[in-house]
């Protein structure tokens, strides 16, 4: 069966978020007290959810539900005003995108990152590129691995699983692909190895976005 449409990941596969990521959760931190991480840190951290990060990031003995909700709201705050500082999207996507627009292939994001911050991203980044769907975390809506917003996604784009790819960088993309009964494409270029890719799922492993093309006709 030819594959007519495709979801993407967006952090660490669309685009090259870390730097401003990293730069402000550790804002979060540091304003406390606390021990900040590096850039190679937060590769590992990120892709469950800012919620996750901030879990992961505040030491333990200092940890509670008030202080995560605080620490999370001020992380929205300052990400939303740096987002674009350092971020970019990685080589060839933009053509990829284009290609894949001439093609008449239907194509989504769907990102474990807040939905407004996904969806800014998305704006400012591919202006002039039509995305079918931009979906972000939501209260009420499950995370990454769970299959349904991907099965949402695919009813609406009128497209079956099995006619679908998901291009991701993490584990958590490919056990989502696999859940949801579509073909798990690994992109190395991303946040996490090559090893990691292959142990949850991933069907093909690609160096360049542009490889991606060539699995429509």
């Amino acid at each position: 069966m030819p594959y007519k449409a495709i979801i993407f990941d967006l952090d660490g596969t669309l685009l090259d978020t870390i730097e401003d990521l990293a730069r402000s959760f550790n804002t979060v931190v540091q304003s406390r007290g606390f021990p900040t991480f590096s850039v190679a840190d937060y590769k590992l951290f990120v892709g469950k959810g800012a919620e996750n990060v901030i879990r992961n990031i505040i030491p333990e003995d200092s940890l509670t539900e008030n202080l995560v909700k605080v620490c999370l709201a001020e992380f929205r705050v300052t990400y939303s005003l740096g987002f674009q500082i350092n971020t970019k999207p990685y080589p060839h996507i933009p053509e990829l995108l284009q290609i894949l627009t001439e093609k008449r292939i239907a194509f989504a994001v769907l990102s474990n990152k807040p939905h407004e911050d996904t969806v800014e991203c998305v704006r400012h980044f591919f202006p002039y590129i039509s995305f079918k769907t931009v979906l972000g975390q939501k209260t009420g809506t499950p995370l990454k691995p769970d299959p349904q917003s991907t099965l949402h996604m695919l009813r609406n784009m009128q497209v079956t699983p099995p006619a679908s790819l998901f291009l991701g960088d993490s584990g958590v993309d490919m056990q989502t692909a696999v859940n949801a009964g579509v073909f798990p494409v690994g992109a190395l270029w991303g946040f996490r190895s090559e090893q990691e890719l292959i142990q949850y799922g991933a069907k093909k492993l690609i160096s360049d976005p542009l490889e991606l093309a060539d699995l429509f006709i």
